[in-house]
């Protein structure tokens, strides 16, 4: 009875740990798809200088240097995000039209509620228009 008591607690515990790292990656992913997603902020352009300073000992004209560069490549970002997410959510909006075309009448509200469903998890929000 001691042996099956151990055993079962090990189990637990195995499958507890599953369950914690599923969970803390399935976190970190979505964060690093957000971050993508909503393009760099300020905070994220200071992260990474950091992190280069600390890894190349950068000197303070390079790490100023690095800012700026950084900087402007975050500014190039997110304008090309706001011409090309209206784009990528028409290719979504068109797919899903073509989608509901070929569901019979009693398909069609359960693929409307996963759609709903769907976009209220996303990280960022669809224009306006959508």
């Amino acid at each position: 009875m001691k042996i099956l008591k151990r055993l079962a607690f090990v189990a637990f515990i195995f499958i507890l740990g599953i369950g914690v790292g599923s969970l803390t990656t399935r976190s970190a992913l979505m964060k690093r798809f957000q971050i993508f997603q909503r393009g760099p902020t300020e905070q994220d352009l200071n992260m990474l200088v950091n992190r280069f300073d600390r890894k190349l000992q950068l000197t303070d004209d390079q790490e100023a240097e690095v800012t700026v560069i950084l900087s402007e490549g975050m500014r190039r970002i997110v304008a090309l995000k706001k011409t090309h997410n209206p784009q990528v959510f028409a290719i979504i909006n068109e797919s899903n039209n073509r989608i509901k075309e070929i569901l019979n009448d009693e398909q069609l509200p359960k693929f409307e509620d996963i759609i709903q469903k769907r976009m209220k998890k996303l990280p960022f929000k669809p224009p306006k228009d959508t």
